[in-house]
């Protein structure tokens, strides 16, 4: 995504997972053609800054599926008998270790995984944040949550399902008070007003 960062949330996700699909082809192809037993294969993501969004947004293009070794395209996840292809969506967490890419620890480090809208370093008027997200074209709109990409991200299922299925998940936040492009609340998931314990390592 270096140098394409201005279309938007959608379009840098979609990029990604298409290089991570594209590595894992290869990883299994070369295998296949060395005639080396199929390693277990495992996938973590780490995404800084705007490259979190990216990376939550990939998952639900990501192929959970490894190609086989006989010729065939792809092999499937699940058990044998089952004809759910291991794609990203609603699939379940029943994936077979020898069959399937695993996915790991998913990471990001000071992302704006709230938008950045009423999230700025200095409070900005939603009138005045308008002409900001133009300037930034859809990726700033994205950002102040002029469109629908933030609320898709937080509630869709298509990006929710494989999310749960990384066996860790962590969002690093840097200190209060001290991030000025991603301020805490929006890095931590962290509402102000909540009432619900926070833990300040």
């Amino acid at each position: 995504n270096e140098g394409k960062t201005n279309d938007g949330i959608a379009a840098g996700g979609s990029r990604l997972a298409e290089e991570i699909n594209s590595l894992v082809e290869y990883i299994a192809k070369e295998n296949n053609s060395q005639n080396h037993p199929r390693p277990e294969m495992t996938l973590s993501i780490c995404g800084n800054s705007l490259g979190g969004l990216y990376a939550r947004r990939a998952l639900a293009d990501i192929r959970w599926d490894i190609p086989l070794d006989q010729g065939q395209d792809t092999l499937i996840a699940g058990n044998e008998n089952d004809n759910t292809v291991g794609n990203g969506g609603d699939t379940d967490n029943s994936l077979h270790p020898n069959r399937s890419l695993i996915p790991m620890l998913f990471v990001t480090t000071a992302t704006p995984h709230l938008g950045v809208s009423q999230h700025t370093y200095i409070p900005l008027p939603r009138a005045v944040e308008y002409p900001i997200a133009r300037i930034l074209d859809q990726t700033g709109q994205d950002l102040f949550r002029f469109s629908s990409v933030m609320e898709e991200l937080t509630f869709d299922p298509r990006f929710l399902a494989p999310l749960r299925r990384f066996q860790q998940r962590i969002a690093y936040a840097n200190v209060f008070g001290t991030d000025f492009q991603v301020p805490t609340p929006t890095a931590a998931f962290w509402a102000l007003d909540s009432d619900s314990p926070h833990l300040v390592e």
